[in-house]
């Protein structure tokens, strides 16, 4: 089990920070960065990746999405089925995420995936529809476990899909959107059992809380404790953390 760095180089700080803000832009991602981080290394184990390719898939997973940053917040969080010109800028966050760290080289090792993290195997991706092999392989490991994610995630749009589904589309697409092989090794972890210590958890292995309104969307930290106030970032619902009989907790709402 691969755990996220707890310090990073001070100059790096303000990257992290600004990845964080994607999920404060749209809480119904939350666990989302670090989630695929973790899907990230687990799977790039499998697949033989080297150690020190290993920690750049948990820099690349955390950073994906950073180019979010620029989706304005009524395109990012809407509810329905997006237009064709709010697709179109959408898709634009790929490029900006590459053009936001392509100056720093301490991130030269994880643009490739920022940036080419939605090409698909078979060319049907964006932005510069690669196909295969063109492809580099770290970007094809991240559209598979970036695609799971999202599935799996409650988003503003829809519920989540069980897992169960989620990897029945990850095989349905093999050779399609998935590179085959990568996608094969995904499925075996997560048939393992593998992959249960990343699914619907947030940072650090804590898990996402579950509002019965809204779903998995209250992100718990580790310095959250027992009988702290904590509000729903959906409906503003608030709840307190309180323990179960099995020594684990749960959420109780908060009369009035």
């Amino acid at each position: 089990m691969f755990e996220l760095l707890t310090q990073v180089n001070p100059s790096l700080n303000s990257k992290f920070d600004m990845a964080r803000l994607i999920e404060a832009k749209d809480p119904y991602t939350a666990g989302h960065t670090w989630r695929v981080a973790n899907y990230g290394q687990v799977l790039g184990a499998a697949l033989g990746f080297q150690p020190e390719q290993i920690e750049m898939l948990l820099w690349a997973g955390t950073l994906h999405d950073i180019g979010k940053i620029n989706v304005p917040d009524e395109i990012l969080c809407k509810p329905g089925r997006l237009t064709d010109e709010e697709f179109a800028v959408l898709k634009r966050h790929p490029q900006d995420g590459f053009d936001l760290l392509s100056g720093t080289p301490e991130f030269n090792g994880v643009l490739n995936v920022v940036l080419l993290h939605h090409e698909a195997y078979d060319g049907r991706g964006y932005p510069l529809g690669l196909v295969s092999e063109e492809i580099p392989r770290e970007a094809r490991l991240f559209a598979v476990v970036d695609a799971f994610d999202a599935m799996t995630s409650n988003r503003c749009y829809r519920p989540a899909m069980h897992a169960d589904n989620a990897i029945y589309e990850i095989w349905r697409n093999r050779g399609r959107q998935f590179d085959p092989e990568i996608a094969d090794t995904f499925i075996q972890l997560y048939r393992d059992g593998l992959l249960e210590h990343v699914i619907g958890h947030s940072d650090f292995g804590v898990k996402v809380g579950a509002c019965p309104q809204c779903g998995p969307v209250i992100e718990l930290s580790n310095n959250h404790h027992l009988d702290q106030q904590i509000v729903c970032p959906i409906c503003n619902t608030s709840y307190q953390l309180q323990p179960t009989t099995n020594g684990e907790w749960q959420l109780s709402s908060l009369a009035g």
